[in-house]
């Protein structure tokens, strides 16, 4: 569940200076022979990947190919990373602009991608869709991958390469090994991997580098040192191509061999000592002024003027084009230029020790207003933060803020520009921090996302007493408490504040409206009150008809459901499940998040109708990602399915140590609900000692009733459970009929089952069949009509024969339904034991009552069993058996009724008896 975002018109896109296309290069770059045979076969290639360290030429190769698929007529759309897109939600957004700004050149859908929804979850979804639905070829390449830190770039690059069909084809350059699956790569697609060794240069491409140089005929010996020099690493040969040019030849000792030889191989960093060799031949303050552009990204005549004084600006910028000395123009026309990674990395350390504080802040400062005056906010705000000029810089970010947060999605960035201002002493302005709490709530941290929260509200309490001149930024500011509440679990206040601010008659947007009472709802349905959390999804399910959100309509229906499963009505959950899924997956696709929730939570309605084949496929889907989407209410259901389908295994896929680490994102009572699942799953699989151990482990007190009706309901359930299944029976029946009226009041039709086969185990072990049957039919009606099956399966096996072959008159039962259910019962019951032969020692022992008939056992003892078996052989009390074995005497009775049950006797001298016969004793 995630807040809306206030409606606002399309925003243009922002400056993008040499993102959107690989650098311009003045001559043709040199590349060894290995990467141009490769790259004229990664033309048709789904994969393209270029890793290796900085200064192996990564975005020359990159540009080649991009560059050569154009000339092709291939649609290619480039991204080009920096240290601003580490999430992410920024490489997103970049590629959206990017899209956007090639839809019209190569006629690809310009409008899918234009129309893309302004939530950053709901946008990424839509786009993987669009891409993975492309018509026609489209080449995509990504340089400097490695700058996005995300974790969740691997899940990116899984959808992008193995989600996508044959159309969209991907070739991305990094430092760092892709966090991509490549040996499946290879194996499934048409993949190209390119690393260091490919992107060396060879002797003949050091040639070529050397005849760009001016050389007319490099001897074969001068190539050969050089080669063996920079092992042909592409960044120190092209700087000593750069010192080899600067160099008259004619001049004695000054000629390509003099340069070459000057270098021994044993410089300990071969590009500082070549950058400072190549910045030797420049006056000083030249280089100082390199100093000061280093300390910007990207920069141009005019702003270089500006921003250093320096009325040679122009003229020493077009000299360093001129001799090709690492720098790049960015556009078409060479107006903006950058430097090449290395150089600016030896001037920025070289200008942290000679150029003082103070001309930094200066040259900053300078080039922040003369962006501000182009109206370029960005590259204005950070470099007013570098400066840092802190009233500029809160100023700049109140002018960005609901583009970069907003309209682009760029959260991460906006994020670390807002606390950059907070650290200086700066107070954010109401919009921009507005937009800094909504941004923290999209990322999730919600406990620093309501702190801001609080903060701004304490600033419109001062700034705009009366509420008037504030009145759409109290309305964000409400609508994300509630949104927050609910995510922290704070559900008296989620409660109160949608209601007050669903009452307030101001205009509201529909998507507004239905994200407030769905939390409204999802907070009302968590106090236990499904009729008022029925009333506020009704305002929900109004709302989103005309709100066009597919990501919305996805999450209405999914509370929709949860007050269905809370409920205990599988067959209406599964209803509004199917009926939104297909059009959520037309929108934002298979593999949204929003539909692996619903596939969470439809587990648990698959479940209920006996359909668990499906369920375990869509719970496994869900649980995969169930740790950063959904909500208590959705989890706790998905939850519920998984444990349901545990089969007791300590590595299942579904076991305690499987679901703890998505059990432990969610609040503390949906951690403490999965384990009270967690101990009833135990009971229900016989494990005693280890439901003991379990309830002790996480401090729950099954048996305990000191909380009385207090206690959730769920906890109420095992109390009665527990009793039952270690002999504790005193006064049970009541308890389980003031439950029944309890359950019965609140419709929780799921608990009402449960208690009437609760009471069906009571009575058959009363020996009173006649009320058993009665609790069975009152079960048979209640499963029936909400097809609550699986709950009345998983019993079967224990229930006799005798009365799940009972006639559905004699039970009750009037409708088909109910019938049917009847005969599936009784196809799974326990069968039939075979007779015992006339006159077979135990059939009938006097002073013991009649024993069953005796056969085989119905299921083989387990290793305790035999082990108290053959205790009791001994004479021993059931407390002197549990001090040997170091059980309690009620585990010790259960244990025995367990035993009995599987003898088909009703006593310690029967069991014995029966044991002897069965040769269990020797």
């Amino acid at each position: 569940m995630s807040p809306a975002i206030p409606a606002s018109p399309a925003s243009p896109l922002p400056v993008q200076r040499g993102r959107l296309a690989p650098p311009e290069t003045a001559v043709e770059a040199v590349l060894p022979q290995a990467v141009q045979v490769l790259l004229r076969s990664a033309v048709l290639a789904k994969l393209v990947t270029v890793c290796a360290p900085p200064g192996y030429g990564k975005t020359l190769v990159l540009g080649r190919l991009y560059r050569l698929l154009r000339q092709r007529g291939v649609p290619c759309v480039w991204l080009t990373l920096d240290d601003r897109d580490t999430s992410v939600d920024a490489v997103l957004s970049l590629l959206t602009a990017a899209l956007q700004h090639e839809a019209l050149s190569w006629n690809l859908p310009g409008e899918a991608f234009a129309a893309l929804p302004s939530d950053p979850r709901e946008s990424a979804d839509r786009l993987y869709t669009v891409l993975a639905r492309l018509a026609r070829p489209v080449v995509l390449c990504i340089d400097n991958l490695h700058v996005c830190t995300d974790p969740r770039l691997a899940d990116v690059l899984e959808r992008l390469v193995f989600g996508t069909g044959a159309a969209l084809r991907l070739a991305l350059s990094s430092t760092q090994d892709l966090p991509l699956d490549l040996l499946r790569a290879k194996l499934e697609l048409n993949t190209v991997e390119l690393q260091a060794a490919h992107l060396a240069l060879d002797p003949q491409s050091l040639r070529a580098l050397l005849l760009q140089a001016g050389l007319p005929d490099p001897a074969p010996a001068l190539v050969a040192r050089m080669h063996a020099l920079t092992e042909g690493w592409p960044a120190a040969a092209r700087l000593l191509q750069v010192l080899i040019a600067q160099q008259p030849a004619s001049a004695p000792g000054q000629g390509a061999e003099a340069v070459v030889e000057r270098f021994s191989g044993r410089d300990h960093d071969m590009a500082a000592v070549l950058t400072r060799r190549v910045l030797h031949g420049f006056p000083a303050r030249q280089v100082e002024f390199l100093m000061e552009m280093a300390l910007l990204r990207e920069f141009s005549a005019e702003l270089a003027e500006d921003a250093t004084g320096c009325a040679e600006a122009a003229q020493w910028l077009d000299d360093m084009l001129r001799r090709h000395v690492l720098i790049f123009p960015l556009d078409r026309d060479r107006r903006w230029l950058r430097l090449h990674t290395l150089l600016r990395q030896h001037l920025q350390a070289e200008g942290a020790r000679h150029l003082p504080r103070e001309r930094r802040r200066q040259v900053l400062e300078r080039a922040a207003r003369w962006h501000a005056d182009q109206g370029d906010d960005e590259a204005a705000l950070e470099a007013a933060l570098a400066a840092p000029a802190p009233a500029l810089a809160g100023q700049l970010l109140d002018r960005v803020a609901r583009t970069v947060a907003g309209d682009q999605g760029r959260l991460v960035l906006f994020v670390q520009w807002s606390e950059q201002v907070l650290a200086t002493g700066t107070a954010l302005s109401p919009e921009a921090h507005a937009w800094y709490a909504w941004s923290l709530c999209f990322l999730l941290q919600y406990e620093r996302a309501f702190s801001a929260l609080q903060s701004l509200e304490h600033r419109l309490a001062e700034l705009d007493p009366g509420g008037q001149r504030a009145a759409g930024l109290r309305a964000r500011a409400g609508l994300l408490r509630v949104v927050i509440s609910v995510h922290l679990d704070l559900l008296e206040t989620a409660s109160d504040d949608a209601q007050r601010w669903l009452q307030d008659p101001a205009e509201r947007d529909p998507l507004g409206v239905a994200t407030v009472a769905t939390g409204a709802a999802v907070a009302e349905l968590a106090q236990g009150r499904s009729t008022v959390a029925r009333l506020r999804l009704q305002t929900a399910l109004g709302a989103i008809e005309r709100a066009a959100s597919a990501y919305g309509a996805g999450w209405v229906a999914l509370i929709h459901a949860a007050i269905e499963l809370t409920e205990g009505d599988p067959v209406r959950a599964d209803g509004h499940l199917c009926r939104v899924r297909p059009q959520v997956v037309e929108q934002l696709g298979e593999d949204a998040a929003v539909i692996t929730t619903l596939d969470f939570v439809h587990a648990r309605a698959l479940h209920d109708l006996g359909r668990t084949a499906e369920a375990r496929v869509r719970a496994l889907r869900g649980l995969a990602r169930a740790r950063s989407h959904g909500i208590n209410e959705t989890a706790q259901h998905g939850l519920a399915a998984c444990v349901a389908m545990w089969d007791g295994a300590a590595d299942g896929e579904f076991s305690p140590a499987a679901l703890d680490p998505v059990v432990l994102c969610y609040a503390p009572r949906t951690q403490r609900q999965v384990a009270v699942q967690q101990l009833r799953r135990l009971l229900a699989l016989g494990r005693i000692d280890d439901a003991q151990e379990f309830a002790f482990r996480h401090m729950l007190v099954p048996d305990d009733e000191a909380g009385g009706d207090g206690r959730p309901l769920p906890e109420r359930l095992l109390a009665l459970e527990w009793a039952w299944r270690i002999g504790q029976q005193r006064g049970l029946p009541e308890r389980v009929e003031r439950l029944k009226r309890t359950v019965r009041a609140a419709q929780r039709w799921r608990e009402l089952l449960e208690l009437h086969l609760l009471e069906v185990g009571l009575h058959l072990g009363g020996g009173d069949a006649k009320r058993a049957q009665m609790a069975l039919g009152q079960a048979l009606f209640v499963a029936a009509r909400r097809r609550l099956v699986q709950p009345l399966l998983e019993r079967a096996a224990t229930l006799p024969a005798a009365l799940t072959q009972a006639s559905g008159k004699e039970l009750g039962l009037v409708q088909p339904e109910e019938i049917e259910l009847l005969a599936r019962l009784a196809a799974q019951a326990a069968p039939v034991p075979d007779p015992a032969p006339p006159g077979a020692a135990g059939q009938d022992l006097p002073g013991e009552g009649t024993v069953a008939a005796a056969g085989g056992l119905t299921e083989p003892l387990t290793r305790r069993e035999h082990e108290l078996l053959a205790l009791l052989d001994k004479g021993l009390s059931n407390q002197q058996i549990g001090e040997r074995v170091h059980l309690s005497v009620p585990t010790v009775k259960w244990h025995f009724y367990k035993l009995y049950a599987k003898l088909q006797v009703k006593s310690r001298s029967a069991a014995l008896v029966k044991a002897r016969m069965l040769n269990l004793l020797h």
